[in-house]
């Protein structure tokens, strides 16, 4: 695999190659954190610009042990990551899924987004999506020691996320997990998924809905295309997603 992973500031890459089921993630049994009183006039101010804020549990990232390829994970309150509080800090675990797909001519393109202003950061940005945070389980109830959740969840989570966020009527075959990308910045630790499509590009477009809040529109770019656009608009480019145009060998 090539590219600089260390050439965007902020950005912390792991370069993986795993099918779904052989990543673990091992949720810590600690039950939801109370919302911390250092963040109640933070997030007031918050929702108050921003009413569709919602402190939701989320997961947070915990840590990655290489050697046995397990994402740890912890239950988080959306407003300590979104005010920025929490002990530890909070970095919520999300997906990201690289949409591939091939032309009539045989050229292979990529689907970005442009994010809303109404999201919590990076507004008006290009990125690699679709995208979003991991949903905890519906119960942590009983839980041990051991993988609760696996890269299968994660997979899951994308393909809601594909369906919500870019309108795809698609149904792909899982795709491989090419990597962590966690970006200091934002808070978040990407699960990061290769997704090729069978469908040609030419009728995706033609069935592809409109998107949800979370961005303004899409873009299919050509991945032989896609260090020029890195270059040019690399400031309109959030960080995460030109760490990951390295980590997928275009840059």
């Amino acid at each position: 695999m090539t590219g600089d992973f260390g050439a965007i500031e902020g950005q912390r890459v792991v370069p993986l190659d795993l099918a779904p089921e052989e990543l673990r993630i091992e949720l810590d049994p600690a039950p939801l954190p109370d919302p911390s009183p250092e963040s109640q006039p933070i997030w007031e101010e918050l929702i108050a610009e921003n009413p569709r804020y919602f402190d939701a549990p989320i997961l947070a990232d915990a840590g990655f042990d290489g050697a046995s390829s397990t994402q740890r994970a912890r239950l988080e309150r959306y407003s300590h990551l979104a005010c920025g509080t929490g002990s530890p800090p909070v970095v919520t675990l999300a997906v990201t899924g690289a949409l591939l797909a091939t032309d009539g001519l045989g050229a292979q393109h990529v689907l970005l987004a442009r994010r809303s202003h109404e999201t919590r950061i990076y507004g008006g940005m290009w990125e690699i999506g679709p995208a979003g945070g991991m949903d905890p389980p519906p119960t942590t109830e009983h839980l041990g020691s051991g993988a609760l959740l696996d890269g299968r969840d994660a997979w899951r989570q994308l393909v809601l996320e594909i369906e919500e966020e870019v309108s795809l009527p698609i149904s792909p075959d899982p795709g491989r997990i090419v990597g962590l990308v966690t970006d200091t910045l934002a808070r978040s630790t990407d699960i990061v998924f290769r997704v090729p499509i069978v469908r040609p590009l030419e009728d995706l477009m033609q069935a592809q809905g409109e998107t949800n809040w979370e961005y303004t529109e899409t873009r299919w770019v050509a991945v032989a295309d896609i260090a020029s656009f890195d270059s040019r608009y690399a400031d309109e480019v959030i960080a995460p997603t030109r760490a990951m145009f390295r980590l997928l060998g275009w840059c």
